[in-house]
């Protein structure tokens, strides 16, 4: 919470902005899980063309519409496998994203 707390404006993933917005001073939650969400989100904006930040609202949470809407116009430029994928890092519940060792593994035909 340090990033926000200090003024700058990280690419939470959802169970940590939901910690923001509840002024929980130590969440608990898996880190690589909330940095795969970080990681799909900067993917996500560099295919949108978007201000990362675009999908954030401090006081409401993170805009899932939006997101869902940048991953259906992606379509039109990118592969669906790509943005499937990108989908999977985006997942709200952390039990159910890719993990990096699942993302490696995913990405190791494509070396």
């Amino acid at each position: 919470m340090k990033a926000v707390s200090g003024g700058g404006k990280s690419l939470l993933a959802p169970e940590l902005m939901e910690a923001y917005r509840s002024k929980d001073p130590k969440p608990v939650f898996n880190l690589y899980k909330a940095d795969v969400y970080s990681l799909g989100m900067t993917l996500l904006s560099a295919m949108a063309l978007e201000d990362p930040t675009e999908y954030y609202d401090w006081s409401k949470g993170i805009n899932h519409d939006k997101v869902e809407e940048d991953l259906r116009d992606s379509l039109k430029l990118y592969s669906k496998y790509l943005v499937d994928f990108i989908r999977r890092m985006l997942l709200v519940n952390p039990l159910q994203r890719l993990t990096f060792i699942e993302f490696y593994r995913l990405l190791i035909p494509y070396q």
